[in-house]
């Protein structure tokens, strides 16, 4: 696949760190201000534990998959002037450093975080990502440089690559989704067994976890409160 196919002719990405409504036209630039905006409203505890989970829901999956689709697709096709430039801190830290820090921040939950029901979120990143379709339409309509070619209405095959990438925010928002109920299970779980009486027993006779009385007793207790851990860890 050609690079014009991938992405805007080189000339067009010289100034790469326009301000302004010129760098609204970067769908970069929508994710970085999603993700900075939720880490932001989190630090200031703005936000009810609810309203909190939307909003990760709303901006981690596009933000994540704009990463890889950068990294993947479009930095390979990019002229060597063009993938230096993309070294920079200014463009490492949106195209890099939101990913670990979404990461972290979809395994470290709080309770509340954690209660909070997800399985219907998963049209809010779809929206998010939708509405910047008809935005560079518009920017094209206006006469401005095409951006990201592979979103240009006019090309045949336009319509499938539009619900594809829908699609692959879907199958982040759902990735996402498994990695946070997978961390906070393990998490719970854990505390649940800790807490029990038969484990606070064990502990208090001092036996050596090593021994068979030990691993045998472990193994009884953890049999007894898997139930009730499971029953207490959220879906």
């Amino acid at each position: 696949m050609s690079r014009r196919i991938i992405w805007s002719p080189p000339a067009a990405q010289v100034n790469c760190s326009a301000v302004g409504l010129r760098a609204a036209r970067f769908f970069t630039v929508w994710c970085f201000s999603g993700v900075t905006a939720f880490f932001a409203l989190g630090a200031a505890r703005r936000m009810e534990a609810v309203q909190e989970v939307t909003l990760f829901c709303t901006v981690a999956p596009p933000s994540l998959l704009t990463a890889a689709v950068f990294w993947l697709v479009i930095f390979p096709s990019l002229p060597p002037y063009l993938q230096r430039h993309a070294f920079r801190f200014d463009e490492l830290t949106m195209h890099a450093l939101s990913v670990p820090l979404l990461i972290a921040d979809c395994t470290l939950l709080s309770p509340k975080q954690a209660a909070a029901p997800t399985a219907n979120l998963w049209l809010w990143p779809v929206l998010f990502a939708a509405f910047y379709l008809p935005f560079h339409w518009a920017w094209l309509a206006a006469g401005g440089t095409p951006v990201y070619e592979f979103l240009r209405p006019s090309l045949p095959w336009a319509g499938a690559i539009h619900a594809g990438l829908l699609a692959l925010v879907v199958g982040s928002f759902h990735a996402l989704r498994l990695a946070r109920m997978h961390a906070w299970r393990c998490a719970a779980a854990a505390t649940c067994v800790s807490r029990s009486p038969g484990a606070e027993l064990v502990a208090a006779r001092g036996c050596d976890r090593t021994s068979p009385q030990m691993l045998t007793c472990l193994t009884e207790v953890r049999a007894k409160t898997h139930a009730r851990c499971e029953e207490r860890t959220p879906l």
